[in-house]
């Protein structure tokens, strides 16, 4: 009863400055890693070019940056620790044109409200250096010292005024991890500068001014091999402003469990925007398995006013004006620079080769010159028409066979080819066919006698309103009777016979928006090729080897290699016949 009556008696009050203030400090710095962040973004927007970090105690005892940039004046360190003291911006149409890392005015004041600050700095011209020491905020001298060009920022005792704080810290070592996890982020968005990391008085990082790419390399050697690493770039328009993407990418052989390496900058900053880290796992998910990420680090170069970054003390959040464009960028520019780590494709047969498939007798009618047309492959219990590869008649004398050994485990075609041995994964290799003819068809609508109908969940239906401008493109017409219910009135031709597929893809709200196409798509071959068990006769099975070994990737919709290839000379050397 008491506690009710002393609520009801309160009264709204203008908080003190030291309280407010502990509470600011508590948004923008909230770890040691926290104050590293501000620190390099200062000294990377004084244009240093070498920028030196220490830590000690995990960053608790002490954090020292010391950069040989431009360097502060003594009147500007008279103010550098004030709150919302900056020389970043002066207006409000400044913050729509925001090209610095920091703008806000607020780390120097936060950091040297819950720490035992000291700032040593110089400009090129003054002949001295001027050294500032404030403690939890209080200003306890300003003077003249000795000093390069440049600036030496000091925090110790971090959080000691704020001990709550502090007892929510990790260990040394945790809090040392994290510091380094910001060092590296900064280090490889600007290779131009030269970086060195110190803990507890050892050097664990150096990294001299470098291009991009060997930045990259030389800050995650452990794990990435120099030649599967590779570099793209592309320009997009957006609206009145400019975007760039700049991607450095592991091929498909490398990648994790995780999305610990997909990283996004966006002018020089890392970001943590879902969409786009999306859009990299997209741009991979032909060249990688289900549950498989890749290693990239993609830098997005945008007009400051397509963007806002004044959402988050942080910053580690942006808007987009125009994020589908962004991330259509990001898909496309990896999409394009990924056709280089295709499995390697054998040549496809041509008019000076001779293939054999089966019985001699049977050469002329499997391998005759013809145009392109639709044929049907045969499966146990299933049909799906793909084209006929077209394979030219080749003069027997070159001697060159492919030849359809058997099948073995349920699961995987023999193909003897010149002298290598392939195992063809038959459920793959027969997904990708069909996903590649889906690609090629025109989607011209076809109105249904008798529409398809299905109902969707409250979640689903409003994921299912917002795409149906692309299933419409697709040549798929939906109408929604009611909330909820929904009739399928057009399917293109060629998807009539998958119409059980299409309604679940529907039902479910499987896709994603921007890649309806692909998610369809792939959804169907998965459902409509040959399955694990199934054993295809000898025709057949040729067939699905002639459609194979003229594929442009070798990979299933999934990211799943469609074979595994071994030598005639590998097969020798494991059986010990090496002199054959």
């Amino acid at each position: 009863m008491s506690e009710t009556k002393n609520l009801k008696s309160r009264r709204i009050e203008i908080l003190r400055d030291s309280v407010s203030r502990k509470i600011a400090a508590g948004e923008v710095i909230e770890n040691p890693a926290s104050v590293v962040r501000e620190l390099l973004d200062n000294a990377i927007d004084a244009e240093a070019r070498q920028i030196d970090t220490y830590i000690s105690g995990g960053g608790v005892f002490e954090i020292r940056v010391v950069d040989d940039g431009i360097g502060m004046s003594e009147e500007d360190l008279k103010l550098c620790f004030r709150p919302h003291a900056t020389s970043k911006i002066s207006s409000e149409d400044d913050l729509l044109h925001i090209k610095s890392l920091g703008f806000r005015g607020e780390a120097l004041s936060s950091i040297a409200f819950c720490s035992r600050l000291t700032i040593v700095s110089r400009t090129d011209e003054e002949d001295i250096a001027h050294k500032l020491t404030v403690h939890s905020g209080k200003l306890i001298s300003l003077e003249s010292s000795n000093g390069n060009r440049g600036t030496l920022v000091s925090v110790k005792d971090l959080f000691y005024s704020l001990p709550a704080r502090r007892r929510f810290l990790k260990s040394p070592s945790a809090e040392s991890s994290r510091c380094r996890s910001v060092f590296m982020d900064r280090a490889v968005a600007f290779p131009q500068t030269g970086f060195r990391f110190f803990s507890d008085g050892e050097m664990k990082l150096y990294l001299p001014p470098s291009a991009l790419k060997e930045r990259i390399l030389s800050s995650y050697s452990d794990h990435l091999s120099p030649s599967l690493v590779f570099e793209t770039e592309s320009e997009a328009g957006s609206g009145s402003g400019y975007l760039k993407v700049k991607i450095i990418g592991a091929g498909p052989e490398i990648y994790r469990k995780d999305r610990k390496f997909i990283h996004i900058f966006v002018n020089g900053r890392r970001v943590y925007e879902y969409a786009l880290i999306q859009a990299v796992e997209y741009g991979y998910s032909e060249y990688l398995p289900g549950g498989r990420f890749p290693f990239a680090f993609v830098y997005i170069s945008i007009s400051p006013e397509l963007i806002d970054f004044n959402i988050h003390p942080a910053k580690r959040e942006v808007k987009f004006r125009n994020l589908s464009n962004v991330r259509s960028t990001i898909i496309s520019t990896l999409q394009g620079a990924l056709t280089r780590f295709s499995i390697h494709i054998p040549e496809r047969l041509t008019s000076s080769e001779k293939s054999k498939l089966g019985q001699e007798q049977k050469e002329a009618s499997l391998f005759v010159e013809e145009p392109e047309r639709e044929y049907k492959l045969t499966m146990t219990k299933r049909e799906f028409d793909i084209p006929r590869a077209n394979i030219q008649i080749p003069p027997r004398a070159t001697g060159v066979e492919l030849r359809y050994i058997g099948q073995i485990f349920g699961l995987f075609l023999l193909v003897e080819y010149k002298d290598k041995l392939y195992m063809v994964d038959q459920h793959a290799a027969h997904e990708r066919i069909i996903f590649e003819h889906l690609k090629k068809q025109k989607p011209v609508a076809q109105q249904l006698l008798v529409p398809l109908s299905f109902e969707t969940a409250e979640g689903e239906t409003e994921s299912l309103r917002e795409t149906l401008s692309e299933y419409r493109e697709l040549g798929i017409h939906l109408t929604e009777e009611k909330p909820g219910l929904w009739s399928v009135t057009a399917l293109p031709a060629y998807l009539l016979s998958y119409r059980d597929i299409i309604e679940e893809f529907l039902k479910t709200g499987r896709g994603v928006s921007g890649e309806m196409e692909n998610d369809l798509f792939s959804r169907i071959a998965c459902k409509a090729a040959i399955k694990d068990g199934e054993t295809p006769d000898e025709l057949t099975a040729n067939e699905l080897i002639r459609g194979v070994f003229n594929l442009q990737n070798a990979r299933c919709p999934h990211g799943r290699p469609i074979w595994y290839r071994i030598s005639k000379d590998e097969l020798c050397f494991l059986v010990g016949r090496v002199d054959s």
